[in-house]
């Protein structure tokens, strides 16, 4: 065993999280080095020095000031997941929306015809078709939508900024 090992070991000694094999390791480790050995003993006196001082209780607003900082963590992560949910909902109502018009755009230029007929084999060339087609339109939807979704994100903060002060 090498001394870089035995110093990593011997706080976990002093815990008792040594397994039988580990602890014999360290013991043979241990007779035979002077240097890990001083440590050894440098840090059963400081466990013991520890073990004896005493125990002062924790000041009164210590548990408030740590209950209400957990308090702060757990409203802004709800906050986060309902704004999150939010946005989520916000662009699956759009895209739910949006379908039948982009269905009926489809079908308007023909498009429909070809996919139900076969027309259009692969998904490379429809892919390609909707965004020579449909690209600027499709773009300027999902940035109302993602705009919308943020505003709305914003107002339900908001709200429950007020609600909670």
């Amino acid at each position: 065993m090498r001394c870089e090992q035995a110093d990593e070991m011997l706080t976990a000694r002093l815990d008792g999280r040594l397994s039988d094999d580990e602890e014999a390791a360290l013991s043979a480790h241990l007779a035979e080095c002077d240097r890990c050995r001083a440590e050894w003993h440098r840090l059963e006196a400081l466990d013991a020095l520890l073990a004896a001082a005493p125990t002062l209780p924790a000041p009164a607003a210590l548990s408030t000031r740590v209950l209400a900082r957990l308090e702060r963590r757990e409203q802004v992560r709800r906050l986060l997941v309902g704004g999150l949910a939010l946005v989520l909902g916000t662009v699956s109502l759009a895209a739910l929306a949006l379908a039948p018009v982009l269905t009926d755009l489809l079908n308007a230029v023909g498009l429909l015809t070809l996919l139900l007929t076969g027309g259009l084999t692969t998904l490379g060339n429809l892919l390609a078709v909707l965004l020579v087609r449909f690209a600027v339109p499709l773009v300027a939807l999902f940035t109302v939508s993602l705009l919308l979704a943020l505003a709305l994100n914003g107002l339900w903060l908001g709200a429950v900024r007020r609600i909670r002060v």
